[in-house]
């Protein structure tokens, strides 16, 4: 029993360890400060570390020496270990057609894989490209259903939980009462994981 606590122990300051230390890099990156960020990560992205990878992605594609190439690399390795800011970030590229060609189906199924781990900005896009569906096609029920847990949704949101509020509130006066009661089982699916 002994041997296994410590284990357990040792894991936990490993991870707390490397936690703080990519949070050290995300600092660096706010203080403008991409080189060394980059190199502090650099431990964390042979672990493929999603958080590090994504913040890697990041300094590669947002900032004035851009690597598109090595940014695009790191933010889908963050992808394939579903981590939602970089699902998010992924449909927002799409969606605008910026380092890949414009692709709202692909940005949505983006959106939709962050919305559905409970990540707040991808249930808020989710549920406007529901709502104004352009290249997709119109969904209330959906929309309603994704600014709904967007609404809910107080952490990662911040200011646009209010405007979740609305666009939610004024989705609902063209739902029937079958697609109000179907929303309300997929919310309660989504909120009960």
């Amino acid at each position: 029993m002994r041997q296994t606590s410590a284990i357990i122990s040792g894991a936990f300051v490993f991870f707390t360890l490397s936690y703080a230390s990519v949070q050290k890099a995300e600092d660096l990156i706010y203080e403008g400060r991409l080189e060394e960020a980059q190199n502090h990560l650099q431990p964390y992205i042979q672990k493929e570390d999603p958080k590090a990878l994504f913040l890697f992605a990041v300094t590669h594609l947002f900032f004035k020496n851009k690597n598109v190439p090595i940014g695009l690399n790191a933010l889908r390795k963050a992808v394939d270990k579903n981590y939602p800011p970089a699902l998010d970030t992924l449909g927002g590229l799409y969606l605008h057609g910026e380092f890949v060609e414009k692709d709202e189906k692909k940005a949505l199924e983006h959106y939709k894989r962050a919305a559905d781990l409970g990540y707040g900005p991808s249930q808020f896009n989710c549920g406007i490209l529901y709502r104004n569906g352009k290249d997709i096609s119109k969904d209330s029920e959906s929309a309603y259903v994704y600014l709904a847990l967007a609404a809910i949704n107080k952490q990662d949101l911040d200011a646009v939980t209010e405007d979740a509020t609305h666009y939610r509130d004024e989705v609902t006066y063209g739902l029937t009462p079958e697609q109000r009661q179907s929303a309300a089982i997929r919310i309660h699916r989504l909120t009960a994981r």
